[in-house]
């Protein structure tokens, strides 16, 4: 039967069971956990990975930003679409936070058949996969299983032969963010419900990392950036697209100042699309910099 398909990629998907923290958790028993707990325990659990244990041959996704996160509900999934070329290795790095126990990944044609997904029980799977021919695809996320709601993230890597990606980019510009001064007054926020909420990438000076048609429920709102130490002025923005698959848009709110973290305040009207923008307006070197954005409803 086999030999009568033809593949969309050449795969190899395996999951593990073992979740990991780097952090210490909240003192106290009965600490109460915030959304920055629930981000920090997620890309803690994608950076340890048995995935990414070696990564010199890696960059970040070429095509779009490469770290992407998202709150679901036990049963939900939430997906986009992007291009990936022919012959190039990808991998993809899945983590939930504590709250999530079985989380599945899977790859989507743009027929809609799935090339590939995991389905093991795992809280941290991966997938790799090469394809065949360039084009569109769809990578989708799934919450299997949790304990409540839980926080999901995916980044996405390639292989390339002079790649230096690091995973001490992405727990630096976190620190970064933890350690922001006024973080600490959005510990009641909650993540935008329904979209796409994080989103990050590596960016050289100048470059501008961003994540569009988001649908954020109507309310009010923060965007909260930070990056790597290397960036000096990271900036923020928030548009109101013009319509679907639009990168163009109104500028509803932006965060400009010289520092390398930036939040802004906003309102949404519900029935619009937005895009999250960051750029990295300047750096220290020539070596690109972490950046993430994560957008929370007050």
């Amino acid at each position: 039967m086999w030999a009568n398909l033809k593949p969309l990629v050449i795969i190899i998907a395996v999951c593990v069971l073992v979740v990991f923290r780097l952090h210490p958790a909240p003192s106290g028993a009965m600490a109460q956990e915030t959304v920055f707990d629930y981000l920090e325990q997620a890309l803690d659990n994608v950076v340890a990975q048995p995935a990414s244990a070696n990564l010199a041959n890696y960059d970040g996704f070429t095509n779009g930003s490469c770290l992407f996160g998202v709150h679901l509900a036990e049963g939900d999934s939430h997906s986009f679409s992007a291009r990936f070329d022919e012959g190039v290795n990808y991998l993809v790095l899945g983590a939930g936070d504590s709250r999530i126990l079985d989380l599945d990944l899977a790859l989507i044609s743009s027929s809609g058949l799935r090339s590939v997904q995991t389905n093991d029980e795992s809280a941290i799977p991966f997938l790799q996969f090469t394809p065949v021919e360039t084009g569109e695809m769809r990578l989708k996320i799934t919450n299997v299983y949790s304990l409540g709601d839980g926080f999901a993230v995916m980044l996405i890597l390639e292989e390339n032969t002079d790649g230096d990606f690091s995973l001490d980019q992405i727990t630096e510009a976190l620190d970064n963010l933890l350690t922001t001064p006024g973080t600490g007054n959005l510990n009641s926020s909650r993540f935008a419900m329904g979209t796409f909420c994080l989103v990050g990438g590596r960016l050289g000076k100048g470059q501008s990392g961003f994540l569009y048609n988001t649908t954020p429920q109507a309310g009010n709102y923060d965007l909260v950036g930070a990056s790597t130490n290397n960036i000096d002025n990271l900036d923020i923005f928030i548009y109101r697209q013009h319509q679907l698959n639009s990168t163009s848009g109104r500028l509803i709110a932006r965060d400009a100042d010289t520092e390398n973290h930036a939040r802004c305040s906003f309102a949404i009207d519900a029935g619009h699309y937005y895009l999250i923008r960051h750029k990295n307006r300047t750096s220290q070197d020539d070596i690109p910099g972490f950046v993430f954005s994560v957008l929370l409803q007050n």
